[in-house]
């Protein structure tokens, strides 16, 4: 039995099936890891109100049944860029999704690696991190295909 308070599956069953995102088991820190297949997000063609309903639907299900109050509290993020170029990325997209994970769920993140991304990404990456506060740059990761 669902509470009451607990999000509705059936406005993005389809996009649960697709793949988009999903919970794969847990890190070495037993965090829970979610996992954004940027690919699929593009075929999917959703957009941002229902990316963002259907992180908030996932993100609910993890705290309500994978933490354990002052042990887990966080998660890990991976964002899987697999045969994705840079011009195909949809920005709008990931912005909008990851802004609003940041404002709901401020400080839940642990850490985001970036996976089989473009050289030019990885090249831009190092240009924004010095931009950015050495707390936020050390929580993001940009891998490549051969990086592992």
């Amino acid at each position: 039995v669902q509470p009451k308070h607990a999000l509705q599956i059936k406005p993005i069953e389809d996009f649960i099936t697709k793949g988009i995102t999903y919970i794969y088991k847990r890190d070495r820190g037993h965090r829970p890891i979610i996992i954004i297949n940027v690919d699929r997000l593009i075929q999917a063609g959703a957009d941002v109100d229902t990316m963002v309903y259907l992180l908030n639907f996932q993100i609910d299900f993890i705290i309500r049944n994978c933490f354990i109050p002052g042990i887990i509290e966080n998660w890990t993020v991976i964002v899987d860029l697999s045969n994705v170029g840079l011009t195909q990325i949809p920005k709008t997209l990931l912005q909008g999704m990851i802004s609003a994970m940041s404002k709901n769920y401020r400080g839940r993140m642990f850490k985001l690696f970036c996976v089989q991304t473009a050289w030019l990404v990885r090249g831009l990456w190092k240009v924004v991190q010095s931009l950015i506060d050495e707390f936020t740059a050390s929580k993001i990761s940009i891998y490549g295909g051969g990086d592992f």
